[in-house]
C-alpha cells in the first residue's frame, strides 16, 4: 500500500474512534446527552467512515 492509502485509512479511523469516543463520554455521565436520532447519525457516520476507509483499501491497494 502507499503512503496516501495509509493516509486515508488512518484518518477515517481516526474519526470514527472521535466519533465513537464522543457516544461512549455520553454513557459515562460526562454531561454529554444522545438523543436517538443524534445517536443514529452519528454511528451512520461511523458505519460511513468505515466504509470508506475499505473503499481505500480496496481501490488503491488491492480487495483484501
Amino acid at each position: 500500500m502507499t503512503p496516501q492509502v495509509l493516509d486515508i485509512i488512518t484518518d477515517r479511523l481516526l474519526q470514527a474512534r472521535g466519533v465513537l469516543a464522543a457516544i461512549q463520554a455520553s454513557d459515562e455521565g460526562d454531561g454529554i446527552q444522545l438523543d436517538p436520532c443524534t445517536l443514529s447519525a452519528a454511528l451512520s457516520a461511523v458505519q460511513e467512515l468505515l466504509q470508506q476507509a475499505q473503499g481505500a483499501v480496496e481501490v488503491l491497494g488491492g480487495k483484501p
